[in-house]
């Protein structure tokens, strides 16, 4: 029975050394974890089975209480950024359509006046064209009463 209680302990002393080393490896590299805690794990690491048992989990709880505030700190901050940013974004595509707006109205206003300006040359080349048929038929009547003149004359 002695055997077994050590077997288990021996057992959950692997388990731990083995779960703290998945901690480690999936640890980023600015998780914020103190020199010190890191000199604590891997004074744990390195202890094994050889070393006698000492009970550890204060300090690994410890460890995992600094990270758990560093990433509740980290994700704080990121939020205030992101919500900063969100404002930011707002303000800008707010200002953007207000211009869109405003540039919307100019374009329908310049093109009123170009649709205005078509009418109004349109209706001067008519008037031009009616001109320049009128003068040609004035020179033609000017042509003939001159020659009838001449040919009375004579």
């Amino acid at each position: 029975d002695e055997k077994a209680d050590k077997a288990a302990l021996l057992q959950a002393q692997t388990q731990a050394t083995s779960a703290v080393r998945q901690v480690i490896g999936a640890l980023p590299a600015d998780a914020g974890v103190s020199q010190e805690h890191v000199a604590q794990l891997a004074a744990f690491l390195q202890g094994g089975a050889a070393a006698k048992y000492m009970p550890q989990s204060m300090t690994v709880q410890g460890i995992l209480t600094d990270m758990y505030d560093t990433f509740a700190a980290d994700v704080e901050t990121a939020t205030r950024d992101e919500a900063s940013a969100n404002t930011k974004f707002e303000d800008f595509m707010n200002i953007k359509a207000i211009e869109l707006k405003d540039l919307e109205t100019t374009k329908a206003k310049k093109e009123a006046e170009k649709a205005e300006a078509e009418v109004r040359l349109a209706d001067t080349q008519k008037m031009y064209d009616e001109t320049a048929a009128q003068k040609e038929a004035d020179v033609v009547f000017f042509d003939e009463t001159k020659a009838a003149c001449e040919a009375k004359h004579e």
